[in-house]
């Protein structure tokens, strides 16, 4: 009996031990998968680039720290709005119905904005928008990510301007030798 008493108390103490090894490594697995989001959450934040996610009906659900600085809104601020708010209305309706189609078919959608900032001003934004799926393949949420491009589209108007006004000289120059 006292026998049977030990070898219970023996695989008790074993099963024990393998329910605290187990438990030691789920915790561990845990804080690790805690670490490695929190890498991902701080390379986000100080990226340049605008991140927004928002749920499947359009709301916004985080904002990173280069949306603030690129936007001039608070993250605060856009919690739980559409991110229509930053439209410009320079983009026809056509434009928000083929991003949505594709989104909404699963597929990744690029191309550019033409938005306004907190200020009112203009601002365009090379963007790429990914849905986000479940583990069904059900889309739960969109990741967009976003780069102002407004230097470079003013940049690209002058050297436009320039090129134009090179053309033009050369034709009134051509016209008036020819006369």
């Amino acid at each position: 009996m006292l026998k049977d008493i030990n070898n219970s108390i023996f695989i008790f103490f074993i099963i024990l031990l393998v329910l605290i090894a187990t438990l030691i490594n789920y915790a561990y697995l845990i804080l690790k998968n805690k670490i490695e989001l929190d890498k991902m959450k701080k390379a986000l934040d100080i990226s340049d680039n605008i991140v927004l996610i928002t749920d499947k009906n359009h709301k916004i659900k985080y904002a990173n720290k280069g949306f603030e600085k690129n936007t001039g809104f608070k993250k605060e601020e856009v919690i739980g709005k559409s991110p229509s708010l930053f439209s410009s209305g320079q983009l026809d309706t056509s434009f928000y119905k083929n991003l949505h189609k594709t989104i909404h078919s699963g597929k990744e959608w690029r191309g550019e904005f033409i938005n306004k900032n907190k200020n009112g001003d203009i601002v365009y934004e090379k963007s790429t928008i990914t849905p986000i799926k479940d583990e069904k393949g059900n889309i739960i949420e969109f990741l967009a990510i976003k780069l102002d491009i407004t230097k470079e589209r003013e940049y690209q108007d002058i050297f436009l301007q320039q090129s134009k006004m090179a053309c033009m000289g050369e034709l009134l120059e051509n016209i008036s030798t020819n006369f």
